[in-house]
């Protein structure tokens, strides 16, 4: 087949034509590569971002509730010490006096011996041994039981009934 010089021509033509249109897009795919990086580095930084405020917001919601737990451990001290201070006379003690003033003396030495920590497992053993102490040793794992400490059975042991209010180790 012989081709006219026409013909060469215009294929030559169309041939720079389809180059042309090839390097630009060749140029519109490097652009777009290079629109993608950008993005993506902004999205890691966005990301980066979001995690810290996330971090940051998550350690405010923790100072609040670790003030608040503070605010209420010294209420519940000075509500221990008013408690202890309106109980009857030793002269006007009944069995029921004697359970309240041995409740209070628990409470208010678990209280003094245990400062708010911003530990939350510290905090969690100090709730228990207060719950303990208010449910009069109930629960179970050697915690202060009112009812032994009122009606001993039998000589108190001063060392197990300290390490009983946490008083030492």
């Amino acid at each position: 087949m012989i081709f006219s010089s026409k013909k060469i021509k215009e294929l030559n033509s169309r041939l720079e034509e389809a180059e042309k249109q090839l390097s630009q897009v060749k140029i519109e795919l490097e652009n777009e590569r290079a629109k993608n990086i950008k993005m993506q580095s902004e999205l890691e930084s966005l990301k980066a971002e979001a995690k810290a405020e996330g971090e940051k917001e998550a350690q405010a919601i923790v100072e609040e509730a670790r003030k608040k737990y503070e605010k209420e451990l010294i209420r519940l001290r000075i509500f221990v010490e008013r408690w202890q201070s309106a109980l009857p006379e030793p002269k006007e003690i009944t069995p029921e006096s004697r359970k309240r003033r041995a409740l209070a003396v628990a409470l208010s030495e678990i209280l003094k011996d245990n400062p708010c920590n911003s530990d939350i497992d510290e905090g969690v053993k100090l709730l228990e041994k207060l719950t303990n102490a208010i449910n009069g040793g109930a629960g179970s794992g050697g915690e202060f039981n009112l009812e032994e400490v009122l009606n001993p059975g039998s000589d108190l042991d001063l060392a197990s009934l300290c390490k009983e209010l946490g008083v030492m180790d």
